[in-house]
């Protein structure tokens, strides 16, 4: 009778492992044919890079944005570029940005910087979100390699 419940117990031991194993293998089929392309590669600078203190103003070529640009890094950032789409924190996931710019730079390691440039949008600067009602997020596409 041990014998007999040993060897049932064993079969029914190797019938899950085939069970999982072959679960296991579809679905790695199922995930090679539906896998999507490769997303561009992150910049290894943009961990390092810190938007924050947007305020926006008005100029006589249109609105402006004043932010400043934080390096956390300890290196030095020569030609440090970036984009920048600036949302509302009302944003949805559909809507799109309040507004965008670019920036191009150089700092020093563990520095900041605070720069005005031209706001890219499509509303009244009266529409504009407040200073503490955006959130930002930053693209940097140079330095290449840094």
């Amino acid at each position: 009778m041990a014998l007999l419940f040993a060897a049932g117990f064993l079969l029914l031991l190797g019938g899950v492992y085939w069970y999982v194993n072959s679960q296991h293998n579809s679905s790695a089929v199922i995930d090679t044919t539906a896998a999507k392309p490769a997303a561009p590669k992150e910049n290894p600078v943009q961990k390092y890079i810190e938007v924050t203190g947007i305020r926006f103003a008005g100029s006589s070529k249109g609105p402006v944005v004043s932010f400043v640009v934080v390096n956390h890094s300890d290196s030095d950032l020569v030609g440090l570029a970036g984009n920048v789409k600036v949302w509302g924190l009302t944003q949805k996931a559909e809507e799109d940005p309040v507004g965008t710019f670019s920036f191009q730079t150089s700092m020093p390691a563990q520095s900041s910087k605070e720069l005005t440039l031209p706001f890219t949008t499509k509303l009244k600067l009266m529409e504009l979100p407040d200073w503490q009602n955006v959130k930002v997020a930053v693209e940097i596409t140079a330095p290449a390699g840094a």
